[in-house]
C-alpha cells in the first residue's frame, strides 16, 4: 500500500468521527430545547389552571355577596320579615368620634349609621361580621337563609349582610322626582369564594 494510499484512508476515517461529533452536538442541542419547550408549556398550563381557579373563586365570592345585598335589599323595601328588618342599624355612632360636633347632612339632619371610636365604617372593621359576638353591631348583622341561597355550595360561609339606616324622615326632596326623601338606608354584603380568605365586599343605598 503507497503512503498517498493511507493518507487518503485516515483522512476519510476522521472526516467521518467529525461528521458523527457534530451530530450528536446538534442531537443534544435539539433536545436540550424541545425539553426546555416542553418545561415552558407544562409552566404555562399550570398557570392557566392556577388563573382559571382564581377567577372562579372571586367569581363565587361575587355572587355570594350579591345574593346577600339582594336579600337585605328585600328585606328593607317590604320590612319582612319583621324579625330580620328590625335588625336594622339606627343608632348614630358618629357621637362617638365627635360629641360636640356630630356631622350633619345639607338640611341640617343628624346622619346616622355605624361609626367606630376610630371613625372606621362597618365593612372597615372585619371582625364586626362575626355573628358570635353577642352584642352590637355584629347582632345586626344578617345571615342569609340557606334557602335563599341559588347554587352557592362551593362558598367557604354563608353570605351576610348589615342594614343601616343613614337619614332620618325629614323635609328633604328628591331633585329629580320632587318626591319627599323620608328615609335613607345603607345596606352592605360580605360573600366568601371556594377560599375562606377571599372575600367580596358590596354596597347598596334604598330610598324610600
Amino acid at each position: 500500500m503507497s503512503k498517498r494510499a493511507a493518507n487518503h484512508r485516515l483522512s476519510r476515517s476522521g472526516g467521518r468521527r467529525y461528521a458523527n461529533g457534530v451530530v450528536l452536538v446538534v442531537a443534544l442541542v435539539l433536545l436540550v430545547v424541545i425539553s426546555l419547550l416542553a418545561a415552558w408549556s407544562m409552566r404555562g398550563s399550570l398557570f392557566d389552571e392556577r388563573l382559571a381557579g382564581n377567577n372562579r373563586d372571586h367569581q363565587v365570592a361575587f355572587q355570594a355577596a350579591e345574593l346577600g345585598l339582594r336579600f337585605c335589599e328585600g328585606i328593607v323595601v317590604t320590612g319582612q320579615p319583621a324579625a330580620l328588618f328590625n335588625r336594622m342599624y339606627r343608632k348614630d355612632m358618629s357621637s362617638t368620634v365627635n360629641a360636640s360636633a356630630p356631622p350633619v347632612d345639607s338640611a341640617g339632619n343628624l346622619k346616622l349609621g355605624y361609626l367606630d371610636a376610630s371613625g372606621r365604617q362597618f365593612w372597615e372593621v372585619p371582625s364586626n361580621w362575626d355573628t358570635s359576638v353577642n352584642s352590637e353591631p355584629n347582632t345586626n348583622v344578617v345571615v342569609v337563609p340557606a334557602t335563599n341561597g341559588v347554587t352557592l355550595s362551593e362558598a367557604a360561609s354563608t353570605p351576610r349582610c348589615f342594614m343601616e339606616e343613614i337619614r332620618t324622615p325629614s323635609r328633604v326632596r328628591n331633585p329629580q322626582t320632587g318626591m319627599p326623601i323620608n328615609i335613607h338606608y345603607r345596606i352592605t354584603a360580605l360573600g366568601t369564594g371556594i377560599h375562606a380568605q377571599t372575600q367580596v365586599t358590596l354596597q347598596s343605598e334604598v330610598r324610600q
